[in-house]
């Protein structure tokens, strides 16, 4: 279980860093940006959309069984749970622009 903690902050601290904005002169590092730019993308491609992906699956899942519960309770509640378990997770899969979190 350890393990799983350490690479999992492990993880976290690595996405962090790579997300960080640069703050430079325009001219002066431009190199940099765009190497770290891609080191979101990658980020992206290889971690966060797969976990998206698997949310998105996942919330699916939870809204086949919550939906007639939030039905029961009223439209608002039915649309308040959709967008909660599958609306969100699916534009954070699909819509978002690669590499900005």
């Amino acid at each position: 279980m350890r393990m799983r903690t350490r690479i999992g902050g492990g993880l976290l601290g690595l996405a962090l860093l790579l997300s960080f904005p640069v703050s430079a002169d325009e001219g002066e590092y431009q190199e940099e940006g765009r190497a770290s730019r891609w080191g979101a993308v990658a980020l992206d491609v290889i971690l966060i959309r797969p976990v998206s992906f698997g949310q998105t699956l996942a919330g699916s899942a939870f809204f086949v069984v919550a939906a007639p519960v939030a039905y029961a309770n009223g439209r608002d509640s039915f649309d308040v749970a959709y967008e909660t378990f599958v609306e969100t997770p699916a534009d954070d899969t699909f819509k978002r622009e690669l590499g900005s979190f």
